[in-house]
């Protein structure tokens, strides 16, 4: 079945708003005192957006290590969406990915 030209560019368009959601995202990390270790780590499973580790804010503690899932959504959307946007088998999927991390 072929994808008209309509299909190509809603998915190019969708692409670079998620690209732009994970940059923002991943600067937003940062300037919380987060380091980036890697975007768009893929495996057989699949993809993790980010991957952010933050150093230990004492001598005797272990760092943070975030595995982000970022999803875009429209303005005024941010939180309920957000949260509601990552379900139950997403986060298996997630969870399976990590075991590859």
């Amino acid at each position: 079945m072929f994808s008209s030209s309509s299909d190509k560019a809603a998915k190019q368009a969708a692409l670079a708003k998620g690209t732009l959601a994970e940059a923002l995202v991943a600067r937003w990390l940062v300037e919380q005192g987060w380091e980036i270790l890697e975007r768009r780590w893929r495996c057989p499973l699949g993809e993790l957006d980010l991957v952010a580790y933050r150093r230990p804010s004492c001598s005797n503690a272990s760092g943070n290590l975030a595995f982000v899932e970022v999803k875009a959504r429209s303005s005024g959307n941010w939180d309920a969406d957000g949260i509601l946007a990552v379900n139950a088998q997403n986060r298996q999927n997630c969870g399976d990915r990590l075991n590859y991390f």
